[in-house]
C-alpha cells in the first residue's frame, strides 16, 4: 500500500515574496504522514521549526537522528540536512514553519537570530506551549480584513520567539538530548540518502560495504537500531514506491519492471502485489481509468 502525506493546511510561497514584519515567510503548514511515510533527505533552504502534534517517528535535524513524539520541537538551519520518517506502525502529524530574516536585519529580531545561529541542540522536548501559537498563526495566513497583517506578524513572532525561549531554557539546563552526536547517526543518514538515490538499483545492498567502508552486518545493525526497519525492507519499500510513481506517470508495466530491475514482468507483478497489495494493472487503473 502506498504511504502518503496529507496536508491539513499548507502554504508554500517559494519565489513569491511574502514579508511579515522582520521575516520572510516561505512555508507554513500542518502535515499528516501515514505510517512508513518518508519526507526524503534534503538540504534545508531556510530556517525551519517542526513541532510534532501526534504519533511517532524520527527527525534528522542538527546533524542528529532524533526520536520524535508528541510535543517535540526541532529546528533546522539553512544548508543543514533534514529528513522526517513516520513510524512504521504509527502515523505522524506535525506543524512546520519555514522562514528567513528580512535584510537589513531589524534590531527587534537580532536576539532571535543570534539564538538560532548559536543553538547546540536541535531538539526540545515538552514544547506543548507551541501548539496553540501555531494554530493562531494558521488562522491569520489567509487574508481576511484590515487587521490580518498585524495579527499575522504577531502570531509569527509568538511562534518563533517562544521556540527560542524553549531552546534557551533547554540549553541552560545543560540539555544534550538522549541521542549521541556521533558517527553512527551520520552514518544512518548517509545510508538512507544513498538508498533513496539508488532505490531502483537491485544490487545496491551488496555494494554498501564498498561504498561505506563497513561490513554489511555492521551497517544493517546500525540502520535497524535507528530506523526500526531492516536495510532490505527499507530498500524494497522505496523501490516499490518508485515503481508506483512510474505507474502514476503512465509508464507501461513492462517499462516499470525494467526501471526497477526486473527482467520478467511476471516476477515484477508478483513482487509488486506482495509489497503493495494490488497488481500493477490494478494500481494503474486507479490513476489511469
Amino acid at each position: 500500500m502506498e504511504r502518503r502525506a496529507r496536508f491539513h493546511f499548507d502554504n508554500i510561497y517559494g519565489d513569491v515574496l511574502r514579508m511579515v514584519g522582520p521575516y520572510r515567510l516561505w512555508q507554513v503548514g500542518d502535515l499528516y504522514c501515514e505510517p512508513g511515510y518518508t519526507v526524503p533527505p534534503h538540504n534545508q533552504a531556510v530556517h525551519e521549526l517542526t513541532y510534532v502534534v501526534s504519533g511517532a517517528g524520527k527527525v534528522f535535524s542538527g546533524g542528529v537522528l532524533w526520536d520524535a513524539g508528541p510535543s517535540d520541537l526541532f529546528f533546522s538551519r539553512p544548508g543543514e540536512p533534514h529528513a522526517i520518517y513516520a513510524d512504521a506502525a504509527q502515523p505522524l502529524r506535525y506543524f512546520y514553519l519555514g522562514f528567513s530574516f528580512a535584510e537589513p536585519l531589524q534590531d527587534a529580531v537580532k536576539p532571535i537570530r543570534t539564538q538560532l545561529d548559536s543553538l547546540e541542540n536541535a531538539c526540545v522536548r515538552d514544547a506543548g506551549i507551541l501548539a496553540e501559537a501555531f494554530i493562531r498563526l494558521f488562522g491569520e495566513i489567509t487574508p481576511g480584513d484590515a487587521f490580518t497583517d498585524v495579527l499575522l506578524e504577531s502570531a509569527m513572532q509568538e511562534v518563533i520567539a517562544t521556540a527560542c525561549r524553549l531552546f534557551a531554557r533547554s540549553e541552560s539546563r545543560g540539555y544534550r538530548g538522549a541521542e549521541r552526536r556521533d558517527v553512527d547517526e551520520k552514518l544512518v543518514y548517509d545510508l538512507t540518502h544513498y538508498l533513496d538515490a539508488h532505490a531502483t538499483d537491485i544490487g545496491v545492498l551488496s555494494a554498501l560495504p564498498e561504498v561505506f567502508g563497513y561490513s554489511y552486518t555492521h551497517l544493517a545493525q546500525k540502520f535497524s537500531a535507528a530506523m526500526g526497519e531492516s536495510l532490505s525492507r527499507y530498500h524494497n519499500r522505496r523501490r516499490f514506491e518508485r515503481a508506483q510513481e512510474y505507474l502514476r506517470r503512465g509508464e507501461s508495466i513492462t517499462r516499470v519492471a525494467e526501471l526497477v530491475g526486473y527482467q520478467s514482468i511476471h516476477a515484477f507483478s508478483r513482487a509488486f502485489h506482495r509489497s503493495v497489495g494490488v497488481t500493477p494493472q490494478e494500481y494503474r487503473q486507479r490513476f489511469n481509468p
